[in-house]
C-alpha cells in the first residue's frame, strides 16, 4: 500500500519501519519532546497501541523536514490513505492512558502459566485440518497427499490469507491438468508468469511467484528425485529449513513456519528441532490475541515474539496454532465473540 507526499512515493510498511525507529529512539513516547503534553502537537497516529507524532514520522519517512511542510489535513491525509488511524491527540491519548493501565493488570495480575496452559491443551485437542484452510474442498486433501503441493503452498507464502494460500496448488493442477513438477519442470519462467495470471485467485506478489516456483520445482526434481517429500523425510529441521531457505523469497520465518507445519500435517518429530528458538510466525491474528491477553505491549511483530517466548519459553512455536485459530474464531478485530473463546477466563480483554 502506498501515496505519494510532494512528489514522493511513501510505503506503508516505511512508515511502520519509522515507527519501530521511533520505538527504539523513544521507549515512552512521550520522551519525544514531551509531545503529547504540549498543544502546539493537536494530533496522533495510533497504531499498535501506541501513539505517534504524525509531522515527525512523515518527515523521517519522506526526507523532508517537518518545517516545509504543514500538520493537520496536509500530513494526517497521507496516513489516512495507508490505513493508519489518525486523530486528535487528546482523544486517542485516553486510549492510550487506559493501555497503559492494562499494561500495569498484565504485570500484577495476569498468570501466564495459566495462559500457556489454556493455549496447550487448546492447541492439543485442535485437529490440525484447521492449519490448513481452504477455498476449495479438495484443496485440502491436495495438500496432505502431495508434499509437492504442500510445499508449494509454504514457498508462496508472503502474508496472505491462510485460505488462499492453501488453495493455490489446487489452481494450479486445475490449470495444467496435473501437479507433475517433472513436467513444471521444464516450463519457462515466462510459462510460469503466465499461468499465474490465469489462476483465479492469485499469491501475493505475483510477479515473484513464478521465480519461487521455478527455483523450488529445480530443487525437488534435481535434488530429491521428483519427490517432494524428501525434503523432510529422514533429515534435521536444520537441513530442512535449509532447504526452504534455499528457494527465492522463502525467509526465516516461513522456513520456522514450514517446519512446524509438517509435524503438524505428517507423522514426522524432528528430534534435533532447537525448540527454545522455534518462534511463532507472527500475523494480525497472533499479534492481536497477544495484545489482548495482555501479554504483549503492543501490536506489533517483535513484541508478539517476545510474549511467545515469555508465555512458553521451551517452545514458542508451539502456541502459534492456537494464538492464529482464537484470533481467526473468536478474537476478531471488531466484535471479538469472547463468550466460547477458550482464552476467556485468563484474559484481561485488551480492546
Amino acid at each position: 500500500m502506498s501515496t505519494t507526499f510532494k512528489g514522493v512515493i511513501i510505503k506503508r510498511e516505511a512508515v511502520i519501519r519509522a515507527m519501530d525507529d521511533f520505538d527504539e529512539c523513544y521507549p515512552s513516547t512521550n520522551q519525544y519532546d514531551n509531545w503529547l503534553d504540549k498543544d502546539i502537537y493537536k494530533f496522533a497516529i495510533r497504531y499498535r497501541g501506541r501513539l505517534y507524532p504524525p509531522k515527525h514520522i512523515l518527515s523521517e519517512v519522506s526526507g523532508f523536514p517537518a518545517t516545509d511542510f504543514g500538520g493537520g489535513k496536509q500530513t494526517n491525509c497521507v496516513f489516512r490513505q495507508l490505513g493508519f488511524e489518525v486523530g486528535n491527540k487528546r482523544a486517542l491519548n485516553t486510549r492510550y492512558e487506559n493501555d497503559q493501565k492494562f499494561a500495569e493488570v498484565r504485570i500484577n495480575e495476569v498468570d501466564i502459566l495459566q495462559i500457556r496452559d489454556k493455549l496447550l491443551s487448546f492447541s492439543t485437542n485442535m485437529d490440525s485440518q484447521i492449519l490448513f484452510p481452504t477455498l476449495e474442498p479438495d484443496a485440502y486433501q491436495l495438500v496432505i497427499d502431495d508434499p509437492y503441493a504442500f510445499a508449494i503452498a509454504v514457498c508462496l507464502d508472503r502474508g496472505m490469507k491462510a485460505d488462499l494460500i492453501w488453495t493455490i496448488p489446487y489452481y494450479i493442477k486445475n490449470d495444467l491438468g496435473h501437479l507433475d513438477p517433472r513436467k513444471i519442470y521444464h516450463m519457462s519462467v515466462s510459462d510460469l508468469e503466465t499461468l499465474f495470471q490465469r489462476l483465479p485467485k492469485k499469491p501475493r506478489f505475483v510477479n515473484a511467484a513464478p521465480r519461487t516456483l521455478q527455483e523450488l520445482t529445480i530443487l525437488v526434481v534435481e535434488e530429491f528425485d521428483a519427490d517432494a517429500a524428501q525434503i523432510w523425510e529422514g533429515k534435521t529441521a536444520g537441513q530442512v529449513k535449509r532447504t526452504f531457505q534455499s528457494i527465492f523469497g522463502v525467509g526465516e520465518g516461513i522456513a520456522n513456519m514450514a517446519v512446524l507445519l509438517i509435524e503438524a500435517a505428517y507423522p514426522i518429530r524432528f528430534n534435533d528441532l532447537e525448540r527454545t528458538r522455534m518462534d511463532i510466525k507472527p500475523d494480525v491474528h497472533t499479534m492481536r490475541v497477544l495484545y489482548r491477553l495482555g501479554v504483549s505491549e503492543v501490536e506489533s511483530e517483535r513484541d508478539a515474539i517476545e510474549a511467545a517466548r515469555s508465555i512458553n519459553p521451551s517452545y514458542p512455536g508451539e502456541i502459534d496454532g492456537a494464538l492464529w485459530e482464537i484470533g481467526r474464531q473468536w478474537c476478531h478485530a471488531s466484535n471479538p465473540n469472547c463468550g466460547p473463546c477458550p482464552m476467556n477466563s485468563v484474559c484481561i480483554k485488551r480492546f
